[in-house]
């Protein structure tokens, strides 16, 4: 597939969130058990390919080596401008990172809701 059938696939495949100009492009055809939009290329030869991964590379950016961050923190996302190539380490930084402001935001509702009913 060259890169313009990449995209046409994609688009074929996805569901654009029409909430805001911009929204995430959501694949919807299969899912990994990790999130991700993922599907087979047959040429040069037969592999597996990601949807981030591949938008990236159809829309001319160079991704060996590198990892993908969605800065939107949805990992089906493959709208090129959700999307950032950094370091396998920085990565998982910002991965952890996100982690915890989740976890920090969730504890947080928590310990609010228990005083709403105490009082």
């Amino acid at each position: 597939m060259d890169d313009r059938q990449i995209i046409e696939y994609l688009t074929s495949r996805s569901w654009i969130q029409p909430q805001s100009e911009g929204g995430c492009w959501l694949f919807q055809d299969f899912i990994n058990r990790d999130g991700y939009g993922q599907f087979t290329l047959y040429k040069p030869r037969k592999r597996t390919a990601y949807a981030h991964r591949e938008s990236l590379r159809a829309h001319g950016y160079d991704v060996e080596g590198l990892s993908v961050d969605h800065l939107c923190a949805n990992k089906n996302c493959w709208n090129p401008l959700h999307l950032e190539l950094v370091t396998l380490a920085e990565n998982t930084s910002r991965a952890a990172n996100k982690r915890w402001g989740i976890y920090r935001r969730l504890h947080a509702l928590t310990i609010n809701q228990e005083v709403k009913v105490t009082k």
